[in-house]
């Protein structure tokens, strides 16, 4: 008597859309306490990424919803989300206000690299000089 080969067995996971939120979740635990993230931006990115939209962790919410989830304070929402923007851990898209609706903001797991400088057309050149050929 032979046995069916059990498919799956030996075969590495295949990716679901479950284990890659897991996975970032995981990294940003990990990276949070090397750079000296606050409990509370770990708390105000946490509050982010559960309500992010899966696979870009783009989420639009204002900073007193934030504030009112994580049950602090929104100045405190305010300046977390600012020290996150500055170490890169999210880039806040669209800016909210008064009369303009809720923040948007991408988030990231680990510090995302800097965005290359893209030269203009009208730009100085590095010695001053209005030179398009630099």
């Amino acid at each position: 008597m032979t046995r069916a080969i059990r498919i799956g067995r030996g075969q590495p996971p295949r990716p679901t859309p479950l284990k890659d939120r897991m996975k970032s979740v995981k990294t940003f635990a990990r990276t949070a306490a090397s750079y000296g993230l606050s409990v509370y931006d770990q708390a105000v990115w946490f509050h982010l990424w559960v309500r992010a939209y899966w696979p870009n962790d783009v989420v639009t919410l204002s900073e007193l919803q934030v504030a009112g989830l994580a049950n602090i304070s929104k100045r405190e929402v305010v300046r977390a989300i600012g020290r996150l923007a500055d170490a890169r851990f999210l880039v806040v898209t669209t800016r909210g206000g008064l009369g303009r609706g809720p923040s948007t903001y991408r988030l990231y797991p680990a510090p995302h690299p800097p965005r290359a400088p893209t030269s203009r057309r009208g730009a100085l050149a590095p010695d001053g000089s209005d030179r398009s050929d630099v």
